[in-house]
């Protein structure tokens, strides 16, 4: 079995090489060293916020978007193998100038994501705060306006569901 699995190991290392030396081979090196977004901090922070889950943006992810743009081109689905050239083209192909470009539209696009968490949070303080209750006559308005400050006001779980002041 170990010879089994030893011959496996190495046929399928031997495809994955060959596959990763192809990849290498027919990039657009011109292409993705293009700056994606046109340059714009404002784009790539909503691009972040909407289609990833990345909390801190590198300037290396930001290229990885351009190596993943070609690997769809070349009909490349191997994560792994996206990841490997990535690596290898960042390391070995991409100039220092070029390493900064990405780097400082990640990091403005990181400030603006930044800056806008910061917003929500101290909205959601504010909020949090407010403490004045709207009365009205129906319920649903009552429970939408005041929240759950009447409901913790009752210890009646029947008040809860049922609403205020009904006797059932």
């Amino acid at each position: 079995m170990t010879s089994i699995n030893s011959a496996q190991v190495i046929r399928n290392n031997s495809i994955y090489q060959y596959e990763l030396k192809n990849f290498l081979k027919y990039l657009k090196y011109d292409i993705i060293s293009l700056i994606p977004f046109e340059n714009d901090p404002k784009k790539v922070a909503t691009h972040v916020r909407l289609f990833t889950e990345i909390n801190i943006l590198t300037g290396k992810e930001v290229f990885k978007w351009n190596i993943e743009e070609e690997a769809k081109r070349l009909q490349v689905h191997n994560k792994r193998l996206i990841d490997s050239v990535t690596d290898i083209v960042w390391q070995s192909r991409i100039t220092c100038s070029q390493k900064q470009r990405f780097e400082s539209l990640s990091n403005g696009a990181n400030d603006i994501n930044q800056k806008m968490r910061q917003a929500v949070e101290d909205t959601r303080n504010s909020i949090s705060q407010i403490n004045v209750t709207q009365e009205t006559d129906l319920i649903l308005p009552d429970y939408f306006y005041n929240g759950t400050t009447k409901f913790n006001e009752s210890s009646n779980m029947d008040s809860l569901i049922l609403g205020y002041s009904k006797e059932y």
